[in-house]
């Protein structure tokens, strides 16, 4: 009888440690909670083979519309994917296949010093153009040697254009300082993102396709024998400003000469203009050359600059 009672009481422990044990094991995990930027910078902090960017996009507006976070992480989003994801065959620009390249860049949020998305109302009697100059103006020496800074700033007469400095080869001058300026009547992700591309492009020591110039006149002889013989002649004077040979030349040598808003004469010696690329005044601009990208990411690990990248 008393070995029976210790037999039971045995198989009872036996029951209610197992018990035990197996309601630890089906306990409930606490689910972290992240918010939307940490999502977002998750998904991209995931994608191998691109270079990671801090970024902090900085909004102005004269009334109280700025935009919502879901749509500045959409932008953002839109942007990433344009410089990472390469163009199905049919979209490349026919006659650059072989030079066709994509940057592998992408931009996440910084959270370590200040918040990733700031708002800042201004004065509401201020006219857009002084607007964008004012936001300029204030925050041309804001440090930009730990993340990019992205300015916001809606424009009621104009649906996106951009400013920027340009950097120098080497990614010196006052390029670590201000950032990328866009301007946009509406949250259009498509026209936003392609000229903070754009504008990316100039940050990180491009030019436009047609160099530093913006006059519609050009002499054919004078730039070939700029391109054959390297003599850079006079080729334009306006307003006291004179262009050069060398000034039509964006400095990457798998680009052909482009002239301003598709002026192009000279097409025996420049060869098919390359109307897509990012770098031109286009309705279309959707890819970069191997030179571009090769000249941008150089810029981009330069002394200056790599403080912005995410090692």
């Amino acid at each position: 009888m008393t070995f029976c009672k210790y037999l039971s009481l045995f198989i009872l422990i036996a029951f209610i440690s197992c018990s035990k044990q197996e309601e630890e094991i089906n306990m409930t995990v606490p689910k972290i909670e992240y918010s939307e930027i940490e999502k977002f910078n998750n998904k991209w902090n995931d994608v191998d083979g691109v270079t990671k960017l801090r970024l902090v996009v900085h909004q102005f507006s004269s009334e109280d519309s700025f935009y919502t976070e879901s749509q500045v992480l959409a932008l953002v989003d839109s942007i990433n994917t344009t410089l990472t994801q390469a163009l199905p065959n049919q979209d490349i620009e026919k006659g650059f296949e072989g030079v066709y390249q994509i940057p592998k860049i992408v931009f996440l949020f910084d959270t370590t010093e200040f918040a990733a998305m700031t708002t800042t109302k201004l004065t509401t009697d201020l006219e857009d153009s002084v607007a964008g100059a004012f936001v300029r103006q204030q925050h041309q020496d804001i440090d930009g040697s730990k993340y990019v800074n992205f300015f916001l700033i809606p424009y009621t007469d104009s649906d996106g254009f951009g400013h920027t400095r340009i950097a120098g080869s080497d990614g010196a001058n006052d390029m670590i300082k201000g950032g990328i300026y866009v301007y946009g009547k509406t949250l259009d992700k498509g026209i936003i993102s392609t000229t903070f591309i754009h504008e990316l492009g100039h940050y990180l020591g491009l030019y436009h396709t047609f160099g530093k110039t913006y006059p519609s006149e050009i002499d054919c002889d004078k730039m070939k024998n700029y391109i054959e013989n390297g003599i850079n002649e006079l080729i334009y004077e306006r307003d006291g400003v004179q262009f050069y040979a060398n000034d039509y030349d964006d400095e990457i040598d798998d680009t052909p000469y482009m002239f301003v808003m598709g002026y192009r004469p000279c097409n025996d010696l420049f060869g098919p203009p390359h109307n897509n690329n990012f770098m031109n005044y286009s309705v279309i601009k959707n890819m970069f050359t191997q030179g571009q990208c090769d000249k941008m990411n150089a810029v981009l690990k330069s002394e200056s600059r790599r403080g912005v990248i995410i090692e």
